[in-house]
């Protein structure tokens, strides 16, 4: 009996094109599976009865600033359009589109707000996705520094350097307050 050797380059290219797609399907899972990263959540905190500086921030100033003030955030990579939403609970929703090279994709996430030990306005990445990739952990905590080092410059833009501390955030659906007191 006589075998017959199949050497047609069509069925070398079935069986690369077959192995590439296995391939690409199995390390698409396992990167899947590397990064879904668990939610943290935040509790909400009720404002303070006493302190000597309220500062109210508007949601479309923030969309405003954000989209205004993207390249000093997003080196490297163009903000094409950005969303806030702010909702109770020290938390606010992005949308953002960015430019990467033709591509244009859609980031959705939540960030959430808190004081820092040293008074400070602190912005912590919640959440990030891109479709249904979680970009969460791909973040460098690099990118929300600058975040921070901005809004800490536009306090102090506004209030001034009178000695006040941050002590209390919080959000409503429309607005950002922040609670300041002189420092002890």
């Amino acid at each position: 009996m006589k075998r017959k050797v199949l050497r047609s380059p069509l069925w070398f290219a079935l069986a690369g094109s077959l192995a590439g797609l296995f391939a690409g399907l199995t390390l698409g899972v396992l990167l899947l599976a590397l990064l879904d990263a668990p939610a943290i959540t935040m509790a909400p905190s009720q404002p303070p009865e006493r302190y000597d500086v309220h500062v109210s921030v508007e949601e479309h100033y923030i969309n405003r600033i954000m989209v205004e003030g993207s390249g000093d955030v997003t080196r490297g990579v163009r903000l094409v359009a950005g969303h806030l939403d702010l909702r109770t609970g020290e938390l606010v929703d992005f949308q953002t589109q960015i430019k990467l090279g033709p591509l244009e994709p859609v980031v959705v996430g939540t960030l959430g707000f808190r004081v820092s030990a040293s008074h400070s306005l602190e912005i912590v990445l919640l959440e990030a996705k891109m479709g249904r990739l979680n970009l969460t952990r791909l973040v460098p905590q690099q990118a929300l520094e600058g975040v921070n080092r901005d809004i800490e410059r536009q306090i102090l833009d506004r209030v001034g350097s009178t000695g006040m501390q941050l002590f209390h955030v919080s959000t409503e659906d429309d607005a950002l307050h922040l609670y300041l007191r002189a420092a002890e």
